[in-house]
């Protein structure tokens, strides 16, 4: 089942040396291509002049030095449209800017998640009309697409941003450590080496203040000071590209992404198939149905989805509602690499139809943003576009010099640091929400303070039955963190969700990010407590 993306790339200088481009009447240039004795059309670009003065709208351009002149718009070979591959009168179009040595950069007139929609669907049109393509593959091509389309509304997608330096700063209710009142990474200031003294966060605000004056900020605010110290930080250790494998740069796109959690574990390849046979097929059940109500079912009723998916019998037993979970996760960023190969395709096929060919800088810059970059796990830079406000300076740097494998090592280290932080930031804001329903008689919150190994050792467990009960259940789902046990799992009820039919509770690991939210039938947690008890019984009475 052709579900992963990688398999439908397409080589930026495919059709190279058989294109021609022969520009018609009316400013429209048509861009060929040969394959196995035939041509066809890949689509035909009109140039519109505009005025100079138009406000920018798009934040893929550094426009201090550009003036937008002309917009480019594309559209489709008829034969696509015919095929009803795409919709009649489908186009895309981009803002052309040019810089003072007349080099062109292009970016969508869209919004670039918008965009980016529109030319996966561009691009798996061309995908499906390749020869033996069938009927199945085309229906899991737009299944990629809309599985892709449900990451914004994922509770792990991560959106956290740090416009202040308090936005740094642990509140004590939330500390592990009594000593680690920030998020910053461990090591952040230090060199490749590990040379320096690790940041605090006011070293990082007075180094951000420092790189702000060099790039004539005067009044910079607070979100660009911190962003700036940082990619100073990322300056003085980036990563060495030649070191790092494809899909570790990959892993740290992804945790830049999604906090995922559990779902950083290894899943078991016959789980992630039987999660996307089971989707597709739920698919296929529910995809004539109206726009509201496919957009209802898929979209906003996440949580029912994976409950159906886990719960079905037939293809299998039902599986653990966590399993799923979890499999949906990893199909959600699998999308990624399809979206983006569809992307290349598209920009491919204008890239060629234009009627002036890319210069070679010209041809840098956008294969950057629109080809697969292997220093970010083979995604076009384009797919990362919920981080371009984190990453804006460290993109402008590439953009001067895209050859410059250090700046994409700055980049790549700039994830990292993202992903570190707000998942740092995220448990920590779980832990203030915890502690803060423990206050003493002055109103102050509970302090967490961690054990050394002689408290640890001396230090006697009693979970109490509801712990028990948790851990019972978690071991009937299989469940699992990066830490590969349950042994430092913590179940914390939510009193105000819990009903008379439902217990709601949260469970976390002390040892890492890990955090869960579970919903269980009151009638199964008050049968495994029944059976817990009966078990001890049984075992006092042996004794």
């Amino acid at each position: 089942m052709p579900l992963r993306g990688s398999s439908v790339g397409w080589d930026n200088n495919e059709g190279s040396k058989e294109g021609t481009r022969q520009p018609n009447q009316g400013g429209c240039s048509r861009g060929r291509r040969s394959t196995k004795g035939r041509r066809f059309f890949l689509g035909c670009v009109r140039v519109e002049h505009l005025p100079s003065a138009l406000p920018d709208s798009t934040k893929l351009s550094d426009t201090a030095n550009r003036i937008r002149k002309t917009r480019y718009t594309w559209r489709p070979p008829q034969d696509l449209i015919e095929a009803r591959e795409l919709p009649a009168g489908f186009s895309l179009s981009f803002d052309c800017f040019i810089s003072k040595n007349n080099m062109r950069q292009f970016a969508p007139s869209l919004d670039v998640n918008a965009f980016i929609l529109h030319a996966s669907l561009a691009g798996g049109a061309f995908l499906t009309r390749r020869p033996n393509v069938s009927k199945h593959e085309q229906f899991s091509y737009h299944a990629m697409r809309l599985i892709y389309q449900q990451a914004p509304g994922l509770r792990e997608h991560l959106d956290r941003s740090f416009k202040c330096e308090q936005d740094l700063h642990v509140p004590k209710a939330g500390r592990i450590d009594q000593d680690v009142a920030h998020i910053l990474p461990a090591g952040l200031g230090l060199d490749a080496k590990g040379n320096g003294v690790p940041w605090k966060p006011g070293d990082l605000i007075e180094h951000g203040q420092s790189e702000a004056a060099e790039r004539g900020l005067v009044k910079a605010d607070q979100a660009t000071v911190i962003r700036l110290g940082l990619l100073a930080a990322a300056r003085q250790n980036p990563f060495r590209l030649i070191k790092i494998a494809q899909a570790e740069s990959l892993s740290l796109v992804r945790l830049a992404l999604f906090d995922l959690g559990a779902a950083l574990d290894p899943l078991a390849p016959a789980h992630s198939e039987m999660f996307q046979e089971r989707l597709l097929t739920a698919l296929e059940r529910h995809v004539d149905k109206g726009t509201e109500g496919f957009d209802k079912w898929f979209f906003r009723q996440g949580d029912n989805l994976i409950h159906q998916i886990a719960k079905r019998k037939s293809g299998g037993q039902p599986q653990a509602r966590e399993t799923m979970r979890q499999a949906q996760l990893e199909l959600i960023f699998r999308s990624f690499t399809y979206v983006g190969d569809c992307v290349c395709r598209l920009m491919a096929a204008f890239s060629k139809a234009l009627p002036k060919p890319l210069s070679a800088a010209e041809r840098s810059l956008f294969d950057t943003m629109y080809f697969p970059n292997p220093y970010i796990g083979g995604l076009p830079l384009i797919l990362l576009h919920a981080r371009f406000d984190f990453l804006q300076e460290a993109i402008k740097d590439i953009w001067e010099r895209p050859s410059d494998r250090k700046r994409s090592g700055v980049l790549l280290r700039m994830l990292q640091y993202y992903g570190d932080m707000v998942s740092r930031k995220r448990e920590a804001d779980r832990r203030y929400k915890k502690q803060s329903l423990h206050r003493n008689k002055q109103g102050r919150s509970a302090e967490v303070h961690s054990l050394d190994e002689r408290d640890a050792a001396t230090t006697e467990s009693k979970p109490g039955l509801f712990q028990e009960i948790a851990e019972a259940l978690r071991q009937r789902s299989e469940a699992s963190c990066r830490c590969g046990t349950t042994d430092y799992w913590h179940a914390q009820l939510d009193e105000s969700k819990t009903t008379k039919e439902l217990i709601v509770y949260d469970e976390s690991c002390e040892n890492c990010p890990y955090h869960e939210r579970r919903e269980v039938k009151q009638e199964k947690f008050e049968r495994t407590g029944r059976a817990i008890l009966r078990e001890k019984l049984k075992q006092s009475t042996r004794r």
